[in-house]
């Protein structure tokens, strides 16, 4: 049942944000809009303007570090919405408005902070007294270009930001668990009817024209990731056991005047024998394997053959691990030494890698295909099925909504299940939201719901409490995550009323972005 809680817990932060959300907006209004600018500013910080091109630069830097973080589970779509640049226009507006405060005095420590904040710095010089050594803490200065003043403008700036915190902190603000506990603690009984959506998806025609604009618009969905198929061999670093170490290994790591009995002993102690196998045989080993490459740098048969053993592939790998990826590939040293540039255009193998296991990794890569877009006419067919299933969504939709005049809440439309905020349903978040935000003093009651692939008309029939075992739970769930909620709320409420006040003037209807 509470699976869903740990593996939708983005999802569920997001609607215990919709139950603050209004507070935000209220907050924000005022900000918005109003007095004189130029046409190319999305911003008025008093005298300093954020225009289209630097909100654009900065906006395009974030998307890149997103995309660099997120490797294939990068999505473009979401900072093309404009709700996501407007939120990046506030956090750039806050930033630049606490700056801005600091500057002209509006928010600043006293001398005595800032001079005690000097004396816990760490690496700072002092004296034998333990006062800070003033001529060494000046010259320490001046190798990185500051003065005196400057270095304690940005302590205390920085002294600022970090009293800032406390103004909005949720430990403020008293922790709403009767609520939450009210507001997810119910489930709803559901009946869900899907809408065929075949007899619409034949209605719907597209010309080419639309068909090519929409992929130019939207490149960035169709980017492939760099991909990788490769093989590898596994050698153990001792095929014989305990006989694969000379006692010139041993002598080598605990002492050329070792004795037979001393060595023996070494021999019996499976930690003592790691230890020469991690710094002696390892690398001996790892030498011989170099040596066989160097006669063939891209047949890894033939060094295989050589240490008795096999060659295993692996096709399609990238530089980012995902769900399919192998065990042994989803570290991030190994993927670093193999999926490199000069690895994937030279087919060679790749030097030696010792494993946790007690193996080494002996791989190269044997196909390598680059980073690109595919092109229109590989992704067309695609792209026609992508709009007509949309624009026939919306038809559907709209039908669906008209017929509900003629449909009685009192007759099922199917069989009955369960649907709560935190239950592992399998119907869609949309159904689970719809249900869950209907009033219940209207069940049973019926509704049109659809997503980008789907339309349904579900009728709720009755709200009832969660088992007395799963109630629990959600008040511990509530406890854990109204503290971040709470924080929010209060940081926006606190940066809303600050803008409202310094007269900030925002404008995200002028932000214009191409496709991310």
């Amino acid at each position: 049942m509470f699976d869903f809680v740990r593996t939708h817990q983005r999802w569920l932060q997001v609607i215990l944000l919709l139950l603050i959300l209004p507070a935000f907006v209220l907050t924000g209004v005022a900000t918005f809009g109003g007095g004189t600018s130029s046409a190319d500013t999305v911003a008025q910080i008093g005298t300093h303007q954020i225009t289209q091109r630097e909100f654009a630069a900065r906006y395009q830097k974030m998307v890149e570090t997103a995309r660099a973080r997120e490797g294939e589970n990068f999505d473009a779509t979401v900072f093309q919405k404009p709700e996501t640049q407007a939120a990046f226009l506030t956090q750039l507006v806050n930033e630049a408005l606490i700056d801005d405060m600091i500057a002209t005095g509006k928010m600043t420590a006293t001398d005595n902070e800032v001079a005690q904040a000097l004396a816990k710095m760490q690496g700072m010089p002092k004296t034998a007294q333990g006062e800070i050594d003033v001529p060494a803490y000046q010259a320490i200065l001046a190798q990185q270009g500051l003065t005196e003043v400057q270095h304690q403008q940005g302590v205390r700036a920085d002294l600022v930001k970090r009293q800032l915190a406390f103004a909005y902190s949720a430990w403020n603000l008293p922790v709403n668990t009767e609520f939450m506990k009210q507001f997810f603690a119910n489930e709803r009984m559901v009946e869900i009817k899907p809408v065929d959506l075949t007899p619409y998806m034949a209605k719907i025609e597209f010309n080419p024209t639309q068909v090519q604009a929409y992929y130019e618009q939207n490149k960035a969905q169709f980017a492939t990731p760099d991909v990788f198929d490769v093989e590898y061999a596994l050698v153990p670093v001792a095929s014989a056991g305990a006989t694969s170490v000379t006692d010139e290994d041993i002598k080598s790591v605990f002492g050329k005047d070792a004795t037979a009995a001393q060595l023996d002993k070494v021999r019996k102690d499976p930690t003592q024998m790691k230890v020469v196998i991690d710094k002696v045989v390892t690398k001996k080993r790892a030498a011989e394997i170099d040596a066989q490459v160097s006669k063939s740098p891209q047949d890894l048969a033939a060094v295989a053959k050589a240490f008795n053993t096999t060659v295993q592939k692996v096709a399609r790998l990238t530089r980012n691990v995902d769900t399919n990826t192998p065990n042994l590939f989803k570290d991030a040293k190994v993927r670093e030494a193999l999926l490199n540039g000069t690895q994937a255009e030279s087919k060679a193998i790749a030097p030696v890698m010792a494993l946790d296991s007690g193996e080494l990794l002996v791989a190269r890569v044997s196909a390598y295909q680059a980073a690109g877009t595919r092109s229109f006419d590989e992704v067309k067919a695609d792209i026609e099925q992508q709009l007509r299933r949309e624009a026939a969504v919306k038809l559907a939709n709209d039908e669906a909504q008209k017929s509900l005049s003629s449909l009685s809440a009192a007759a099922s439309i199917g069989s009955a299940q369960r649907v709560s905020w935190l239950s592992n349903s399998k119907v869609s978040q949309a159904v689970v939201l719809k249900a869950m935000s209907m009033p219940a003093k209207d069940f049973p009651s019926l509704a049109v719901v659809s997503d980008k692939d789907s339309v349904s008309i579900i009728r709720v029939i009755k709200e009832q409490p969660l088992p007395p075992a799963e109630m629990s739970l959600v008040a511990q769930w509530a406890q854990n995550n109204w503290l971040g909620a709470a924080d929010g709320l209060a940081f926006n409420a606190y940066m809303g009323a600050l803008r409202e006040r310094m007269g900030v003037k925002m404008y995200p209807e002028r932000i214009k972005l191409t496709a991310q």
